[in-house]
């Protein structure tokens, strides 16, 4: 009588483990599906963003062809905040739209740009 007992207990505790097994993975299942939504939205954004900037990129006279031309341009701003935001804009339609990476720069909470190497 002992024995079957122990052996209904441990069918039970099987069945139990098996429906703590399902609940985990299930919840991993939800955990991975929602980290991977996440990611795609991050994605989407920073393609909206990309092809905003080869937007303005591809606009004309919007993007500087020659350093010479940004030079020009730079003089012709009066303030430091108009031409920070002329360069700015120039280094975000090649890095973000053209995907020149190597030209990046990582902008401190001030604005104030500086090489990312």
């Amino acid at each position: 009588a002992a024995v079957r007992a122990g052996m209904q207990m441990r069918a039970g505790a099987r069945i139990e483990a098996r429906r703590d097994l399902a609940e985990q993975q299930a919840y991993f299942r939800l955990k991975r599906e929602q980290a991977s939504q996440k990611q795609l939205a991050k994605l989407v954004a920073e393609y909206t963003k990309a092809m905003a900037a080869f937007d303005k990129y591809s606009a004309p006279g919007r993007a500087a062809p020659t350093l010479a031309a940004v030079h020009a341009r730079l003089k012709k701003l009066s303030s430091a905040a108009s031409q920070h935001a002329y360069l700015r804009e120039q280094i975000e339609m090649r890095v973000l739209g053209l995907g020149l990476t190597e030209h990046a720069i990582a902008w401190s909470a001030a604005g104030a740009g500086s090489s990312k190497e």
